[in-house]
Formats: C-alpha cells, structure tokens, sequence
C-alpha cells in the first residue's frame, strides 16, 4: 500500500515506527512488522485511517482494507474512518470525485485529477453514520458495479447529500426540429428530420444550448410516425434548484441522447436532526441526479428511507430497474425519470411503502404497491405498460398519458381499497380495458382512453364513461366524482 505512514504519539507502536521506519515516505506494505507486537496500530496518512496488525490473519488481501504483512505471517487490517479518531477528517470535505477506470482510492478524491476508485472507499471514509452540516456532492466520472449506500444524518438545515452522475457516450445528437408538449389528450413528441431517434429509445435527451444553469432533461420513447419522431416525456429543469420544476420547449434547441452513468441500485438512509427552517432547501435530504439505477445487470433494488419531509429524496433525470423495487420509508421525488432495464427496453418498477409524488415521469410502467401513496403530474407511460394500484394505495393523478398497452386488464389497474383522485387520463393504441377497478376511484374529470376494449371494467361489470359514475352492487367497487 503505497502510502505515508505517521504514527500517533498514544499508541505504543510509535517507538517500533520511529526505529524501525524513520523515513515518513515509508510505505505500510513495506514495514518490517517480524519485531512488532500483535494487534501493533499504525495510522496511514493517505487515507487517514489506522490499520492492526493481526499476525494470525489469513484474510485475501486487497491493498486498501487488508494489507500483506511484509515481514512474517498475517495483515494489516484497517479499523474504518471515525472508530478511532475523535474527529473524522474527511467530513470536512463536501466535493468528491468517484471514476472506476482511473481513479486510485488512496487518493484525496476532492478532484477529477485525484479521484477515488469505488464507491466502498467514499462509504468507509465516512464512517458509521456521518454527520452533515453542509451539502456534500459527490461526482461519479464513470459507471459502478457497485451499489451506493450510506447512512447519514443531516445537523443543519440547507444540507443534503447529492450523488450526480456524468454522461459516459453520445448516443445521438442534433438539434430538435418539432416538438408537441405532452398534454391532456396530446402524447409528447419530439423530431430531428435528420436524426435517428428511435434507434436509441428509452435514453435520456438532454438539451445542450439552454443558456440556462442545468440543462434540461426527459426520457424518449418508441418511434411515433417515422426514426426521427419519437413520444417522449415533457423536458424540465429546477427553475429554483430542487425546489421549482419548470417545464421547457425544446423547439430548435440542440440535444444529446447519452449513455448515463449506471449504479446497481441504491440504498441511503436519511435523518435530519436538527432543522431552523431558515433555508429552501431544507426540506431535501438526498438528490440521486442523471444515474441510470438499473445497473448493469438489470433490476436491482433501490432503497430510500428518510425522515419524511424534512429530509426528502429527490431522483432527477434517474433510469430506473424495469421489474425492480424502490423500497422505503418517506419521501420520493420523481422528476423527469422513467422506469427501464439495463438493455434500454421498458418496464414496470414498482414502488413499495414511499410517499411519492411524480413530476414528468415518462417510458415504462410504474407499479405503486400496498401502503403507498402517489401523486403524479405529467406522466406518460408507453412501451405497452400500465400503471397499477395495488391495495390500500392512495393516489392523485393530475395528468397521465397511456399507450399500447395490449396485454392484461387494463391500461390503469386499481386493486380493492383503493383511492385515485383527479383524474386526468388520456391515451391511444390500448387493447386493455381503459381502467380497471376493484377499490374506490374519485375523479375530477371523466379520462378518456381511445382504443380500449372497454372504458372500464368495475369490480368486474364492463361500463361506458357514459354509465359513470357507477357503484357495483355485488362489491362495491366504484368510480364516482371527486367531493
């Protein structure tokens, strides 16, 4: 481990380093520890941790938290950031830099130039259960094999944990020719008359002229009326970072459609412990920004638990696994995402004990699951997917877009005990019932959906809008207006 190597003035191997090694530059894979005593502790500057000598160890060694012994049997073992220093250095850092292909994780990791290698290294540096007065970003420069967790907690209002990723290939790029807003009864489209877009649906579209701060993002779909028209989401951005999304025309304006950074998941854990309310942004506690979470093997698990609202999770511009779970306590933001295996194909993920509130969702389905709530604003699911509500699930849905769905029972599929309120659904293509209902459905206005088999199947009695609203006599299943 090629390493500085200090030793701490408390610890009895100091006499053994200053005798034996001398030259600080000495590096701790190098130490002749035949003379020192068992569970001997040395401090490592580089990585600013103290590793144990365990003269028995038959541990693999991996140069980082187990080191070869140089002299005689055993390993250096390292303790872990904060177990034994009284302040963790690192803490003092808020920008870090992660990048699988070049990076080394002795180094300092505040820069793309000296970045760490694995997240694992970011998590140990930390410590158990950090302490964050202050926004920590962290920049992952390539994709990981690796799933990013971390148990934090926040002191201070305005602080949160933000975990961006970089774009890791141009897929296709040009500038964006038409372009139709997703809206009540009109799916979203985009055009390049020289590109293919379809070659590459289900990417992320980033629009690189903007002028503005962040670049604005959404989803593309399957190919509607030639390659170079596809469906897609409503392009936005942060008006007010984390806060304000703003919906944004791209007419005219130049994209990318880029490979994103991909991680196997997530699993964070959030506390604000102490908030004044004195910031905008003091209600977040975890942003997951521009990251394809479905990995590369497929469908991993995504975990967020937070504190509730004071500590929010906001996923912006995020891929997420087609048949995965995003499971949790709190909670979740969704702003300009969409669900997708690790091939680039729809899916549906289903989303499981999380407060959720949507904006601009688009490709995939989204299954919402028992003791969930959701609200959704701007969502357009294609790819043959349907949104369901499994029971005791209480949901808002402002405006929604379904298409394709050929398969199951319905475009919109509610289980019993169920509550969807403000109803704004539209779509095209769908061979399934409009919407299928077994709970409780509160509209603010009828949905059309073209193309279904029927408008609705209620507790198993197939309906027009027209018979609306209705309550099924032998179940009591319904569909009737909002109060």
């Amino acid at each position: 481990m090629k390493t500085d190597l200090l030793a701490p003035r408390s610890m009895t191997v100091v006499g053994f380093c200053q005798n034996l090694v001398g030259d600080p530059q000495y590096s701790l894979s190098g130490m002749n520890s035949a003379e020192l005593p068992d569970a001997a502790l040395v401090f490592v500057a580089s990585v600013q941790d103290y590793f144990q000598l365990d003269k028995s160890s038959t541990s693999e060694p991996d140069g980082i938290t187990v080191v070869a012994a140089a002299v005689g049997s055993g390993n250096w073992h390292r303790s872990g950031a904060g177990v034994l220093l009284v302040n963790n250095p690192w803490l003092a850092q808020t920008e870090w830099y992660i990048d699988a292909d070049d990076g080394d994780d002795e180094n300092g990791g505040g820069s793309a130039e000296d970045a760490l290698q694995s997240w694992a290294e970011f998590e140990r540096r930390m410590g158990n259960m950090p302490e964050f007065s202050e926004p920590v970003h962290v920049y992952l420069l390539t994709s990981l094999d690796e799933t990013p967790r971390l148990r934090y907690r926040l002191v201070n209002d305005g602080s949160y944990l933000h975990v961006k990723g970089s774009p890791q290939s141009i897929l296709e790029s040009g500038t964006v020719t038409a372009f139709t807003a997703p809206n009540v009864e009109v799916e979203g489209q985009i055009s390049d008359s020289s590109g293919d877009l379809a070659a590459v649906g289900g990417r992320r579209l980033r629009i690189t002229n903007s002028g503005l701060a962040e670049d604005p993002k959404t989803f593309i779909g399957p190919a509607s009326g030639g390659p170079s028209t596809v469906r897609c989401g409503q392009p936005t951005y942060f008006s007010e970072l984390w806060s304000d999304v703003t919906a944004y025309d791209p007419s005219g304006k130049d994209y990318q459609i880029e490979e994103q950074c991909s991680v196997d998941g997530c699993d964070f854990h959030v506390e604000r412990v102490n908030e004044s309310g004195g910031s905008s942004h003091s209600n977040i506690g975890l942003i997951l920004d521009d990251l394809d979470l479905s990995g590369s093997g497929g469908d991993p698990l995504c975990v967020v638990r937070n504190s509730g609202l004071n500590a929010r999770a906001v996923l912006n511009a995020c891929a997420l696994g087609a048949s995965g779970t995003l499971s949790g306590k709190g909670d979740v933001r969704f702003v300009s995402c969409a669900t997708r295996s690790g091939s680039g194909s729809a899916g549906s993920m289903a989303v499981w004990g999380i407060q959720l509130l949507i904006d601009y969702h688009s490709g995939g389905g989204l299954h919402v699951r028992s003791g969930s709530t959701a609200n959704l604003n701007q969502v357009n699911q294609f790819d043959e997917s349907q949104l369901t509500f499994q029971e005791n699930t209480w949901s808002q849905i402002l405006r929604a877009g379904v298409y394709d769905v050929e398969s199951g029972s319905g475009v919109l599929v509610l289980g019993p005990s169920t509550s969807l309120v403000s109803l704004f659904l539209w779509g095209s293509g769908n061979s399934a019932y409009g919407l299928d209902c077994g709970g409780v459905v509160y509209y603010g206005m009828k949905p059309t959906i073209a193309g279904a088999i029927a408008e609705a199947n209620i507790g198993g009695t197939q309906k027009d809008w027209d018979d609306v609203p209705f309550i099924n006599p032998s179940n009591l299943a319904r569909i009737v207006q909002s109060p």
